[in-house]
């Protein structure tokens, strides 16, 4: 059993390093107009999906449903953004300098 899990973890650690690797070769802003396109059309299928919906309820019960939606929209794209920018996080931080530590 353990040597099953061994070979999980192996397999997605490929998998995540293969996909880190397409994410870089595109650049920046081609991976992250990737996540802004795939995030909003994987996500709306998730129970997460379904969850943000019914907080935007609550908190902004003035809101019509279009408008819920479209919030959510919006924050699948940013999600998919931040996702998929994540491999080219190290060329951020050279382009604008290191980020300064404490307040």
């Amino acid at each position: 059993m353990k040597r099953l899990q061994n070979l999980g973890q192996w397999a997605v650690s490929r998998l995540v390093r293969l996909i880190f690797a397409a994410l870089r070769a595109l650049g920046p802003d081609r991976a992250s107009n990737l996540g802004a396109w795939a995030a909003p059309k994987v996500g709306v299928w998730t129970r997460n999906h379904q969850h943000t919906i019914e907080n935007l309820r609550l908190a902004f019960p003035e809101k019509t449903e279009a408008e819920r939606r479209a919030i959510a929209h919006d924050a699948w794209v940013n999600l998919g953004r931040t996702v998929c920018e994540y491999p080219h996080l190290e060329a951020f931080v050279r382009r604008r300098g290191r980020p300064r530590r404490g307040g």
